[in-house]
């Protein structure tokens, strides 16, 4: 690959990331519209997108009860698993 070809990707990819640049600094919005999106009252997602993370924490359908597990791990000091016998 040339040289000036390395220049014109290099900046076409500079060109790219400060135009996407960080997110905005708007405030959120305190009364957002209801798009599916679990509050902090809620564990579930009503409307799952095609996301990994909406999808396995979809709402189960009605009649079924949601179990929340909280499992207790043998931790280590240093916060590691402990080592397999």
């Amino acid at each position: 690959m040339s040289t000036r070809m390395m220049r014109l990707l290099a900046a076409g990819a500079l060109t790219v990331l400060a135009l996407t640049g960080c997110g905005d600094d708007k405030k959120p919005d305190p009364n957002p519209p209801d798009d599916g999106t679990p509050t902090e009252e809620e564990t579930c997602f009503k409307t799952p997108a095609d996301t990994n993370n909406e999808i396995i924490n979809s709402c189960p359908p009605a009649g079924v009860t949601q179990i929340t597990k909280n499992p207790t791990l043998p931790l280590n000091a240093d916060g590691t698993l402990p080592s397999l016998p």
